[in-house]
C-alpha cells in the first residue's frame, strides 16, 4: 500500500510541476489556516455623560495576536486575544453643592461648595479583549488562467468579550476650592485653617479606578479595508475598524456612588474630602466605551505550497528508495517468417 501511495504522489508531482507557473502557489485555499499579528491606533471614549463640564475623546491604540480558520476559500472565523487602550478627558467647571446640609461645631446648618478651575482629568483603561467573528475576503481573478490579483477586499464582523486589566485617572491642571455657606446669615466662609481651603492646584494626581468598572463586558466590532497579497504565505491587511461596548462598564450601583468622588464620610465639620475622581459618582450614570481607527495586520498561513510538497516529495523518494515501485516494461514485438509467410506477420510477446 505504500508502495502504490508514494507512486502514485509521485505521478502527480509531475504532472504537477510540467503544468505549474513559476510563481508559487498555494495548494489549497479551503480550510486553511492563518496567523494574524494586529496593531492599529485611532481616537475613543470611556462613552460617558459629564454634567458638570465637557468630555472629550483621547487617543487609543490595540495590538493582538489572532488565528483565523477559512472553512470556504473566502470565508473563516477569527478569534484571539487583544490588548487595547482607551480613555477620555474630562473637565469640570462651576460650581458643585453638596446634596446634604452640615452642621459645625456650634451646630449651625451650612452648605458645603465646591468651585472647580479648569480642572482637567485624564481617565484610561485597559482591556484584555477576546474576539470572535467573521471574516471575509476577496480576490479578483485576472487572466485566463484564472490567476488572482495580489489585492482584495477584507472585512470582518464580530462580537469581543472585554475584561478590565487597569483604569486610573490622571489630574494635572486645575484647582478645587471648598466654601461654606451659611444660609441664616448668608454669609460665606472660605480659607479657614482645616476647613474650606483651595486644594489640588496644579498639582498631578493619580487614583485608581478599576473597582468602579465591571469585571466581564461585550462589544460589537467590524473592519473594512483592502488585503495584499505579498508571497505564498504572507498577506498585508490594512482596514479602518470601529466597535462600541454594548454593556455597561459601569459597576458601581447607585447606593454605593459618591457625591463627585468626595466619598460619603461627611458628617462631621473637620473633614475636607479628598477628590477621588469623576468615575464611579453620582454624576456619571453610564459607560459605553467606544473606539475607531486604522489597523495593520499581517496574515501568516500556515499551509504548503505546491513546489513545497513538490520538493518534500522528492525528498521522501531519495529518503526511502525502497519503498518505490519497479515498474515491468513490456513490448510488443512483430516477426515476419520468410520461410512460410503464410503464417506471417506473426506476434510474439518479449518481455524484458
Amino acid at each position: 500500500m505504500k508502495k502504490l501511495l508514494l507512486y502514485i504522489l509521485l505521478c502527480s508531482t509531475t504532472a504537477v510541476q510540467a503544468t505549474a507557473p513559476a510563481q508559487a502557489r498555494r495548494s489549497s485555499t479551503k480550510f486553511a489556516h492563518h496567523i494574524l499579528l494586529t496593531a492599529g491606533g485611532g481616537i475613543g471614549s470611556l462613552g460617558y455623560d459629564n454634567p458638570y463640564g465637557n468630555a472629550y475623546p483621547a487617543y487609543t491604540w490595540s495590538a493582538g495576536l489572532g488565528y483565523t480558520w477559512f472553512f470556504v476559500p473566502e470565508t473563516g472565523i477569527q478569534t484571539g486575544v487583544q490588548l487595547s487602550r482607551i480613555g477620555s478627558t474630562a473637565t469640570l467647571t462651576g460650581t458643585y453643592t453638596w446634596p446634604q446640609m452640615l452642621t459645625d461645631a456650634s451646630g449651625d446648618a451650612y452648605e458645603h461648595r465646591m468651585a472647580f478651575t479648569n480642572w482637567h482629568e485624564q481617565q484610561e483603561a485597559y482591556l484584555l479583549e477576546i474576539p470572535l467573528g467573521f471574516t471575509l475576503r476577496h480576490y479578483v481573478r485576472t487572466g485566463d488562467n484564472g490567476d488572482r490579483s495580489r489585492a482584495g477586499v477584507h472585512a470582518a464582523l464580530g462580537a469581543k468579550l472585554q475584561i478590565p486589566l487597569f483604569a486610573g485617572y490622571t489630574h494635572r491642571t486645575g484647582s478645587v476650592s471648598h466654601t461654606g455657606y451659611y444660609p441664616y446669615w448668608d454669609l460665606t466662609l472660605h480659607d479657614l485653617p482645616g476647613r474650606f481651603v483651595t486644594e489640588q492646584t496644579d498639582a498631578p494626581q493619580t487614583g485608581s479606578l478599576l473597582q468602579h468598572l465591571r469585571r466581564w463586558n461585550a462589544a460589537v466590532y467590524m473592519e473594512l479595508g483592502t488585503t495584499i497579497r505579498c508571497s505564498a504565505h504572507t498577506e498585508l491587511i490594512i482596514t479602518a475598524y470601529g466597535q462600541y461596548t454594548v454593556t455597561d462598564m459601569l459597576a458601581t450601583p447607585l447606593n454605593r456612588q459618591s457625591d463627585l468622588g468626595f466619598g460619603n464620610n461627611t458628617n462631621g465639620y473637620t473633614f475636607m474630602p479628598e477628590y477621588r475622581g469623576l468615575i464611579g459618582t453620582k454624576a456619571i450614570a453610564a459607560m459605553h466605551p467606544w473606539m475607531a481607527g486604522l489597523k495593520l495586520g499581517l496574515s501568516i498561513w500556515t499551509g504548503k505550497t505546491e513546489q513545497q510538497k513538490i520538493r518534500q516529495l522528492r525528498q521522501l523518494a531519495e529518503d526511502y528508495p525502497e519503498y518505490l515501485p519497479v515498474i515491468e516494461r513490456r513490448d510488443t514485438v512483430y516477426i515476419i517468417d520468410s520461410v512460410c509467410p503464410e503464417f506471417s506477420p506473426r506476434m510474439e510477446r518479449i518481455e524484458r
